[in-house]
């Protein structure tokens, strides 16, 4: 497990997912969710996102989704 400080810039938060090697990632609140999204290609190894905080809480398939949850494909 490596952790992500909240206050991460989007860029700072793809860069510690990518060279870890993540393939879930726990996210608590839109705000991280969206900064997540922000970056989304570089989380090319992600297989799902687990959301805290979120209405519809639960386990994302790793698909780009609105924060509405309709899904699309990667």
């Amino acid at each position: 497990m490596v952790p992500i400080y909240p206050a991460s810039t989007a860029g700072q938060a793809a860069y510690v997912a990518e060279h870890c090697d993540a393939k879930v990632l726990f996210v608590d609140g839109t705000a991280q969710l969206q900064r997540i999204f922000e970056e989304w290609p570089r989380y090319a190894g992600v297989a799902r996102i687990v959301t805290l905080g979120i209405a519809g809480n639960g386990a994302l398939p790793a698909q780009k989704a609105s924060l509405t949850a309709a899904t699309t494909s990667r």
